[in-house]
């Protein structure tokens, strides 16, 4: 999910800002969401300490705070190092921050610009295509998995709290991954699933992957693997050995 923030000290510029951002989520079938609308910087910066987000940032540049709009892109950077940051200036602002501060920013908008609601709506957009464009296929980064949907949603899983993805027995390339708290279904194939996530991750049969962090008991008999949530899992005769090797070598 695209996550977007406002930080303007100027109370009738935030709510103008803000509205403007509201009606076009409304309008539009993205997954994003107004995160933050603030007059501090110190809350955008809380919630980043808080939340592993993908963010656009809308920042005025004075914000009357020990810190500007500028030291603020900074730290933002040191949270969300892809995040799109939008510098909402004064007239004439914009070309002085570019050149001495070389900050690197998604669009400049002035205050004074006659077609703001048109350009805070642009930025949505474009922020919008470059975050899916990265993350269209299913990915592991910085510990969350993230997949697109059918309906161009796209969905960002701790994969700490993965139990295990399955491949539908009837629909070809599709996959149900299940974790503690969410079931999701997506277009991918388990094959595809193998090459982007990690060692926590094993087949343990032809139709799953399995979070070996999650498994509590190998009925080896049965051929099941039990999990922390009460679930289980089925396991091939021949992922059987492999599964109780690398068990034992995460104990």
């Amino acid at each position: 999910m695209l996550n977007i923030f406002v930080c303007e000290d100027d109370l009738t510029h935030k709510n103008h800002i803000t509205k403007c951002i509201e009606n076009y989520l409304l309008m539009e079938n993205l997954d994003a969401k107004l995160a933050v609308s603030t007059n501090t910087p110190y809350a955008i910066l809380g919630y980043l300490g808080e939340h592993e987000v993908n963010g656009l940032y809308f920042l005025d540049v004075n914000l009357n705070s020990s810190i500007d709009g500028i030291a603020l892109a900074e730290k933002i950077r040191k949270y969300d190092p892809r995040g799109f940051i939008v510098f909402v200036t004064m007239y004439g602002e914009a070309l002085h921050i570019t050149f001495k501060y070389k900050v690197e920013a998604l669009d400049f908008i002035t205050k004074d610009d006659t077609s703001l609601e048109a350009r805070i709506c642009e930025c949505i957009r474009n922020a919008y295509n470059k975050y899916t464009a990265t993350s269209a296929t299913p990915s592991l980064s910085q510990d969350r998995f993230v997949f697109k949907r059918s309906n161009d949603s796209l969905i960002s899983l701790c994969t700490s709290k993965i139990l295990y993805f399955e491949s539908s027995p009837t629909k070809s390339h599709r996959t149900t991954v299940y974790s503690e708290d969410s079931v999701y279904d997506f277009y991918s194939s388990l094959n595809d699933i193998e090459k982007s996530i990690d060692e926590t991750f094993f087949r343990c049969h032809k139709s799953v992957i399995v979070n070996l962090k999650k498994i509590t008991e190998v009925d080896g008999s049965g051929r099941i693997a039990h999990l922390s949530d009460g679930s289980t899992c089925p396991i091939s005769s021949r992922k059987m050995a492999r599964l109780k090797e690398l068990l034992r070598k995460a104990l």
